[in-house]
């Protein structure tokens, strides 16, 4: 793919909370894949340049892409949401992201297929060219494929230093997500 010089690019500020929904037994940051991994996400790297922490800008997003990610139907278990921790994550800076939606499509001549289609190696291919790109965007800007009124962000290991320390709660054992619940109609077996 060849990027305009002009990335289109969303700014994130200092303080802005991005969100995570995880295993609960393991830590809410972790960049991926693991070395000598092969990708196995949307934007990963193809041959390992870098690493990638995937989140959601508003907790609906990370919920979503998580856990209802290639359901036919809208119900998860209890045991899942006991199995899982959300956490959100403050940013310390400034984050840059290649916006890869809305009308970063028109700069980057894409069609809004482009960052959904699977198998995910376009997608692997164009998260490189950003990465390597002369803004040094610090990830991408993407809408979720489970609701695409909300964006998520790719973040590249790179700037892990803009992540400031997460406050992770339990998903099985609080309220937090049954606004989400109800918002979405999805029921708890």
């Amino acid at each position: 793919m060849t990027l305009p010089p002009d990335l289109p690019v969303s700014t994130l500020t200092a303080a802005t909370k991005l969100w995570r929904v995880h295993q609960a037994v393991y830590e809410p940051l972790w960049f991926g894949p693991a070395p000598g991994q092969p990708p196995q996400n949307r934007f990963d790297a193809p041959a390992g340049e870098f690493r990638v922490c995937y989140f959601g800008q508003e907790l609906e997003g990370a919920f979503v892409e998580t856990l209802m990610r290639g359901r036919t139907r809208r119900l998860v278990r209890l045991a899942e949401l006991k199995e899982r921790a959300a956490s959100a994550v403050p940013l310390t800076r400034e984050v840059r992201l290649a916006r890869v939606h809305s009308d970063g499509l028109v700069h980057l001549a894409l069609s809004a297929g482009v960052p959904h289609a699977e198998p995910y190696d376009d997608c692997h291919a164009m998260a490189l060219d950003f990465w390597r790109h002369a803004a040094a965007v610090d990830g991408i800007e993407y809408r979720s494929r489970w609701d695409d009124s909300r964006l998520c962000v790719a973040l590249f290991d790179r700037a892990g230093n803009a992540l400031g320390t997460p406050i992770t709660r339990p998903l099985g054992s609080t309220a937090l997500v049954r606004p989400v619940l109800r918002h979405y109609g999805i029921g708890v077996v």
